[in-house]
């Protein structure tokens, strides 16, 4: 008998604690969340800009747009379908 108290009382900890983690986690996450959201924020003007040697998608961004500009570059890659340039490509950065 006192073996099953032993087990039930272990078990009735072992919920509560993993209860009170998952609490955490699930607030945690959601604080973390909204902080790297507001992190990767940018405003990019509605233009269109012409490739010129040396230039990277990178560079573009970091020039015209304001920010978390890495972000920009992904999103304007994302749409565009690759992060390549060539001299001549017409990139759009259409503002986010």
């Amino acid at each position: 008998m006192e073996n099953s108290t032993t087990y039930s009382t272990y078990y009735k900890r072992r919920i509560a604690v993993a209860s009170i983690i998952t609490i955490v986690v699930m607030v945690l996450s959601y604080l973390l969340g909204t902080d790297i959201d507001n992190g990767y924020d940018y405003t990019c003007p509605m233009a269109s800009v012409t490739v010129e040697q040396g230039e990277t998608l990178a560079s573009i961004t970091e020039r015209y747009c304001e920010g978390h500009t890495l972000q920009a570059s992904w999103d304007i890659a994302e749409k565009r379908g690759t992060s390549a340039v060539d001299i001549g490509d017409i990139i759009h950065l259409g503002g986010k």
